[in-house]
């Protein structure tokens, strides 16, 4: 009997800048070239770092564009059931859709984690 020890990468199609990128930007279909499937996944994404013209991008580069900036003003959404409130906050945090941030409610100087759900609105799980 042999031993075989072995190595499996699974490696994503690849994808390159087609201009040079700046740091912060919003990743379109046209700044990218290659692997249809990968950058359907990239397209839409902040990027994390600046990639020169030609340079590989990784999913890892980017993040969800922020949809909440840190102090800003945000809708409250509570839900339970059929019952649904709605109430303005402000962020303590910042981030994209998905992220949990903590906000508090005006006339309170405590907070709570809620989730953001959308461009300016955060969801408070009971």
């Amino acid at each position: 009997m042999i031993g075989v020890i072995a190595a499996l990468a699974i490696v994503a199609g690849d994808v390159t800048a087609s201009r040079t990128l700046g740091r912060g930007m919003i990743i379109e279909a046209s700044d990218l070239e290659g692997d249809a499937a990968t950058r359907e996944e990239l397209i839409g994404r902040q990027l994390r770092r600046s990639v020169r013209e030609g340079g590989r991008l990784w999913l890892s580069d980017t993040s969800a564009p922020l949809a909440v900036m840190r102090q800003s003003t945000v809708s409250i959404v509570f839900r339970r059931g059929s019952l649904r409130l709605i109430t303005e906050g402000r962020a303590m945090g910042q981030g994209g859709v998905g992220d949990s941030i903590s906000v508090t409610l005006p006339g309170r100087r405590s907070s709570v984690m809620a989730t953001i759900i959308g461009p300016g609105r955060v969801e408070v799980s009971p």
